[in-house]
């Protein structure tokens, strides 16, 4: 029996890496600014707050499920999305930091910029890889097929109910 497949974690892998990569791109840029480029992978705090964005981002990827629907997503829901996300991750580095009494390390300045920042940048990718995977999606000839064998009256219906959630238009 068919099965749909609801992990969109692995479906959207290409959106969790590279909103991954600008989040940390964000952080090491605004680092770098306030501390200095020639030693930011060399210091131990950035090498730290790297890992621990790292797992934050994709702990807040599972348990949200931020990436279902994502190509159906108009540009305000899409907006939501991506500040919701990088609301969480933010607000958890923050508890983390709290509880580990690691606030004297870092700068809260680095990261409110860091927040603003990639919520910008994760937003313009998406919107830019959202048309980049559509346009794939219609050119491809490894697109799924389906063959419904039916009466007339209920492939009307079916072939209605796809369209109506936005799926690629049918033959008939």
């Amino acid at each position: 029996m068919y099965q749909k497949d609801n992990n969109s974690i692995i479906k959207h892998l290409d959106f969790v890496l590279l909103d991954l990569l600008l989040l940390e791109f964000s952080f090491f840029l605004l680092f770098g600014i306030r501390h200095g480029f020639g030693n930011v992978f060399k210091n131990s705090s950035f090498n730290l707050m790297a890992g621990i964005l790292l797992i934050v981002h994709l702990a807040v990827v599972i348990l949200t499920q931020s990436y279902q629907d994502i190509l159906r997503r108009g540009y305000l829901v899409e907006l939501k999305k991506v500040v919701q996300q990088n609301t969480w991750i933010m607000l958890i580095v923050f508890s983390l930091m709290f509880v580990a009494k690691m606030q004297n390390r870092y700068s809260r300045s680095v990261f409110i910029f860091s927040w603003m920042l990639s919520i910008v940048l994760v937003y313009g990718e998406h919107l830019f890889w959202k048309n980049v995977t559509r346009k794939r999606l219609r050119t491809s000839d490894g697109r799924s097929h389906l063959l419904l064998i039916s009466d007339a009256e209920s492939a009307e219906y079916c072939l209605g109910k796809l369209k109506e959630k936005k799926y690629q238009p049918y033959k008939v």
